[in-house]
């Protein structure tokens, strides 16, 4: 399900915009801070690669003190990094809802 609303967002998209990749970001040191005792955070990503065009989502939860309470990783085959984005996004909801 989550897959076939971002096709058809990136499609018509696509339609209406040509995409212009941005330039490369500077690295810099991301470190994990605490958040509020009972709460979870996830933090989500995605990775494409142009050729041949591959692409993933992932998200990591993590409770309070920072010990991983689950994950999700899913392959998305022949897809760009917008539909990967949209994917990792409506995933961490569904989970979340869960």
């Amino acid at each position: 399900m989550p897959e076939e609303i971002c096709r058809n967002f990136v499609s018509s998209k696509l339609e209406k915009s040509t995409l212009k990749p941005p330039k490369a970001p500077s690295i810099i040191e991301v470190i994990w801070s605490p958040h509020f005792p009972s709460w979870i955070k996830v933090n989500t990503d995605r990775a494409s690669t142009k050729n041949p065009v591959k692409a993933s989502a992932r998200g990591i939860f993590r409770n309070s003190e920072g010990i991983c309470i689950g994950c999700f990783s899913p392959f998305l085959g022949n897809e760009n990094a917008l539909f990967a984005e949209l994917v990792a996004a409506i995933t961490t909801i569904e989970i979340a809802h869960q």
